[in-house]
């Protein structure tokens, strides 16, 4: 498997579930070919330099944070993990508040008597 390919691949991938963007959109927002980014994300094609330096101006970043990134690692909890970040994405700044209260103390260790 070639690790750059796949590296930017999920790369890619992550910054559209980021930003709650599909490939197809993504691909039509930058005026590539709708099966552009499909194709870099399927790990069939490689991005050319001046896309990939497009693709990270649209998201905000620059080549070099584009690759200054650590993967992580799959766990069980990417899933829910991604789906929480979604709905956090929707709550109001009180509601965030006071979830962030709630899971501060619900991770604080237990004390034993």
């Amino acid at each position: 498997m070639d690790e750059l390919l796949r590296f930017i691949a999920l790369r890619i991938d992550g910054l559209c579930e980021k930003y709650n963007l599909n490939h197809t959109e993504l691909s039509i927002a930058l005026g590539f070919n709708e099966n552009y980014i499909n194709q870099i994300v399927g790990e069939k094609a490689y991005p050319s330099l001046r896309k990939l330096d497009q693709i990270c101006k649209h998201f905000g970043i620059t080549v070099r944070d584009f690759f200054d990134y650590p993967l992580p690692a799959k766990s069980p909890k990417a899933p829910i993990i991604a789906e929480i970040e979604k709905q956090l994405q929707k709550m109001s700044l009180e509601g965030l508040q006071g979830l962030l209260v709630f899971t501060t103390e619900a991770n604080k260790p237990k004390e034993t008597k």
